[in-house]
């Protein structure tokens, strides 16, 4: 710049890394100065820029500089002003010339007036009044004289800067009192005041200082949130650039005066804690002037620390307090779990005793438990030695019904005499999940009964104790078996975008067709509600969804799927953020307007014949999709008639595309347009190639055909249709989940559409019958929870052909998994961190079953790698497989021994790694192998089980491999270490 130039230069000698160079300014040079030093041998460079003023004159620091020709440094003397100061506000010198001053706020002009320049520095009173809080802004427009000529700074110049100003009249001064330390499960007074007496409403809160500290949570500052920097609200501009002009270059428009400052807190829904936290609300209360009130908390069974909270408000007045309060006492126990155990594990529980009172030589332990748990261990007596902790562990060992149980462990010190001193005790409880060994299994029993007809059958329990349970279903559609597929959808363990879509969008429509309980409808409700939440995980900048969460994989077809469901949703009255859909709905919009079928060009005839047959089958995904878009968009009531008329005249549409196309038209108010878009078709002949674009295989591509009919308003194509879906959900093929959600919502709908009143007899273990009538196209009766063979007798009283299906589900006992190998094979090793190898098996079916195969044991502590590698034994490339990977109760999850804990491992699509699980999805060409490693840690002694590994096709489930589950015994030592098995064979 032209008022910069070089002061002075030396070289530096340096000792132990560090040199002093020391120079000097003469007055009166200041401003600013660069600081700068450089390696001589290695040329690297370093600097920092420096102010230097004289004293006196420390209001030209302009603190705001910057580099725009035609700012103006402005300064205040104070940070921070309160009504009736005044603030200095300081101004560069001018030879001549005069400045506008304006003192301004969000919303209006508080004061101005004009500022003369005689050569010198100005300073300029500005008396702070209440109306400036919380901020105001000075806002100065020099004009220089035109003949001056001692500076080369243009003209004009203006500038901004912002007056801090607090009213101690709006800050409340709440005062907590309460003890240092509290008892747990005891009732505990704490007082509050304010400082300064004044009167105030205010709520408290005692939480757990580890919850707070999940989340990071602070205090709401309510006085800084009401207080806040405001924007400033006047505009300012002149006409100077368009009449006058000394300076002959551009200037800078740089004033963008904003008030963020303000930080975020993400706010998590926590599902219900194991070792329940202290979470407390008390009041609102109100507080007289002068007063000091009261309060008690009744605390629980905890040890740990509590924050209290308070937040206060009186008129324009408001404050906050806090203070941590650590709850424990002199005797003090500790228990450490596992997450859950499975039916008939068992584990040693460690626990560990704190003792701050040497009085104390003895303490009896003891745990309790519910029906949830077959064997507690007996009280133990520990002797004590001094003060400090001591760590012991007791047995416990899981019953055979899954579901939440309850633990209770006490310890109590002993007197001399041996007698429990209840005056020195310490007890908590715990909720423990028992987990199933495995999925629930469901098995239907299907009839077709004409008017009139009866069925009588014997329903036999084959789960564990306590999961068995039955469901009868009538319907005018045969084979709908809609408790077994909804119960596949909703426990499918997969979450990518349209899985997440698959699980909810079949329940937007059950309430239509379902007489339901109140427990029954929140249920369905809370599977919507959770996908649509969920929804805004996959959304990109563009505002497409992609296929994982976060990544920057995706498929248009489930992006339109997913969209499909939210204006679906929205219809049916649930409510979807608006920036989610309509940035979808614009992504859309763009990519059916910019649509065009593709052909893919090749360098030798073979090539082009083999690129010939790519492009019938891409150019038919490609125009299902474009059609599928443009359905969706006319169903969200954004219809393109222009990208319609383009796929229809390209002569590139597909058969499925032609149909979706036409109920877009319908959708339309075309209704010409569609007849004319499917003459020639035969509605229920469908040709189905199994598709990746699309997911789709026969049953997903008929549910997609009868929601096309029933736009169309074709109702007698639609019933031959549904009898088409019916065989196709019968047949032993396993559906993905977006052919079944497509079945069923399908389904769901033509019966809306076509109602078929249900009426039929029941008869339980030959009771009194009971009379079935539902004016709905569906029946479900929840037949009971029985764990013994019982009774069922049915009569069809409608004047319609009923379809029953008798559903029955329940949780196989553990060990009777099944190795098995379908298109894919599984090979999993377990290695030490030496990399010796502890175990090897595989999916390969065994003439034995998975229960008698050798155990596996492993030593507390320490770390190992699980190896697991699958092999594509078929004919055929698979996209899109999911491989899961679930750990023993005993142990836990560790950080790859490749890979970050936040990173996708290479070769995976995506990665999700969850408390006890780790699912990793990826393709596989043809004969190729994916090796994918997981470290794990033997965290707790104790007897387990190590669950099937399993890989399967998401959409051709029958393309599967899984190995069989095996014994697991966690020892402090090993008998033999580094011994080796194999279940290879």
């Amino acid at each position: 710049a032209s008022n910069s130039s070089k002061l002075e230069q030396t070289i530096v000698n340096t000792t132990a890394g560090k040199g002093e160079w020391k120079f000097r300014i003469n007055y009166p040079d200041w401003g600013r100065y660069l600081v700068r030093a450089c390696d001589l041998e290695g040329k690297h460079c370093s600097g920092k820029t420096l102010y230097v003023d004289w004293p006196g004159w420390a209001g030209r620091a302009q603190e705001q500089g910057g580099g725009a020709a035609a700012r103006l440094s402005v300064s205040t003397d104070k940070d921070q002003y309160q009504p009736g100061d005044t603030a200095q506000v300081q101004l560069p010198e001018a030879a001549a010339g005069r400045a506008l001053l304006t003192v301004e706020n969000a919303n209006r002009i508080l004061a101005q007036h004009w500022v003369e320049f005689d050569g010198q520095r100005t300073q300029v009173p500005v008396p702070i009044t209440a109306a400036m809080a919380p901020n105001a802004y000075v806002s100065v427009t020099l004009l220089q004289g035109h003949q001056q000529r001692q500076n080369d700074r243009p003209m004009r110049l203006y500038g901004i800067i912002p007056l801090m100003v607090e009213d101690p009249s709006t800050r409340l001064k709440p005062l907590i009192q309460a003890a240092d330390e509290w008892k747990p499960e005891s009732s505990q007074l704490f007082q509050v005041s304010e400082a300064n007496g004044k009167p105030m409403d205010y709520t408290l809160a005692v939480v757990d200082e580890g919850l707070l500290g999940l989340t990071r949570f602070e205090n709401p500052d309510l006085h800084q949130a009401f207080y806040r920097k405001e924007a400033l609200g006047i505009r300012t501009w002149d006409l100077y650039d368009q009449v006058v002009g000394a300076y002959g270059g551009e200037l800078e428009r740089m004033l963008a005066i904003g008030g963020g400052d303000e930080a975020q807190i993400d706010d998590a829904a926590n599902k219900p804690k194991r070792f329940p936290p202290v979470v407390k609300f008390l009041g609102a209360f109100h507080l007289e002037a002068g007063q000091t009130r009261e309060h008690a908390v009744t605390l629980p069974a905890y040890l740990g620390a509590v924050r209290i909270m308070l937040v206060a408000a009186d008129r324009t007045a408001y404050g906050r307090a806090e203070q941590s309060v650590f709850v424990r006492q002199p005797l003090m126990l500790l228990s450490s779990l596992p997450r859950s155990l499975r039916t008939g594990e068992s584990v040693e529980v460690p626990l560990t005793l704190f003792t701050a009172d040497p009085a104390i030589k003895a303490v009896e332990v003891s745990m309790q438990g519910d029906t949830a748990f077959t064997s507690l261990a007996a009280p133990r007596k520990v002797d004590i030695t001094g003060t400090g902790e001591k760590t012991l562990s007791l047995p416990l060992k899981a019953g055979n019904k899954p579901g939440p149980g309850t633990l209770q462990f006490r310890a109590v010190a002993l007197k001399a005499d041996g007698q429990p001193d209840t005056a020195q005790e310490s007890r908590h409880e715990v909720t423990l999940n028992i987990q199933a060994p495995s999925l629930p299994e469901v098995r239907n029993l299907n009839r077709a009964l004409d008017p009139g007809a009866d069925w009588t059958t014997v329903l036999q329990p084959f789960g564990l104790p306590g999961s068995n349970q039955a469901n009868l279903v009538l319907s005018a559609i045969p084979n709908l078996n809609l408790e077994q597929h909804l119960d596949y959808l909703v426990h499918y363990p997969h979450g990518c975008l349209e899985q997440v879509t698959s699980t909810a969008f079949p329940q937007l429509y059950l309430s239509t067709l379902l007489q339901l309980d109140a427990e029954r409808r929140q249920q369905l409700e809370g599977y919507v509600k959770r996908a649509i939440a969920r929804m805004n995980s996959f959304q990109s900048g563009s505002g497409n969804l992609m296929y994982w969460p976060g990544s920057t994989e995706a498929s248009e077809w489930a992006s339109l799927y997913a969209g499909h469901f939210l204006i679906e949703a929205r219809k049916r009255g649930y409510s979807v953020p608006l920036g989610l859909l309509s940035g979808w709905q614009s992504y859309q919009v763009r990519q059916a307007q910019n649509w065009t079928p593709g052909k893919t060009a090749g360098t030798t005839p073979a090539a082009n014949a083999a690129n010939n047959a790519t492009d019938s089958r891409n150019t038919a995904d490609t125009s299902a999709t474009q059609a599928y878009r443009l359905y969706v968009l006319a169903l969200g009531e954004q219809p393109q008639l222009g990208a319609m008329n383009r796929l229809r005249e390209s002569g590139k549409a597909s058969v499925q595309a032609r149909w979706l196309l036409a109920a877009a038209y319908q959708l339309s108010g075309q209704p010409e347009a569609a007849r004319r878009t499917t003459e020639g078709l035969i509605a229920t002949n469908l040709d189905v190639t199994p598709s990746d674009t699309t997911f789709s295989q026969r049953l997903g591509t008929l549910g997609l055909q009868l929601e096309t009919l029933i736009t169309l308003g074709r109702q007698q194509d639609a019933a031959r249709l549904v009898e088409q879906l019916g065989e196709a959900l019968g047949s032993e093929i396993r559906p993905n989940t977006h052919d079944l959600s497509w079945a069923l919502l399908s389904a769901a709908h033509y019966l809306d559409s076509a109602p078929a009143p249900v009426k039929a007899s029941l008869t339980l273990n030959q009771g009194s019958p009971a009379t079935l009538d539902s004016p709905q196209a569906l029946l479900n009766r929840l037949l009971g929870v029985e764990d013994k063979a019982y009774q069922v007798a049915l009569r069809n009283d409608s004047s319609l052909r009923l379809y029953a299906s008798l559903t029955r589900r329940g949780i196989a006992p553990a060990g009777s998994e099944q190795a098995q190998e379908q298109g894919l094979a599984l090979a999993v090793k377990l290695s030490d961190r030496k990399g010796r190898e502890m175990l090897a098996w595989n999916s390969q079916p065994a003439a034995t079953p998975a229960a008698a195969s050798p155990g596996l044991k492993l030593q507390q502590g320490q770390d190992y790698v699980l190896t697991v590698t699958v092999t594509n034994t078929g004919p055929q490339d698979l996209k899109r497989l999911a491989l899961a990977t679930l750990l023993p109760s005993g142990a836990e999850i560790g950080t790859s021994p490749t890979t970050g804990e936040n990173s996708t491992p290479s070769g995976l699509s995506h990665q999700d790694v969850r408390d006890d699980r780790v699912f990793s999805y990826f393709d596989l060409k043809a004969g190729a192998t994916r090796t994918v490693t997981v470290r794990i840690n033997a965290a707790y002694l104790g007897q387990f089980r190590f669950p099937p590994v399993s890989v399967e096709a998401m959409y051709q489930p029958g393309i599967r491999a899984q190995t069989g589950s095996l014994g697991l015994d966690i020892l402090k030592v090993l008998p033999v270490p580094g011994a080796v098995m194999s279940m290879a064979d």
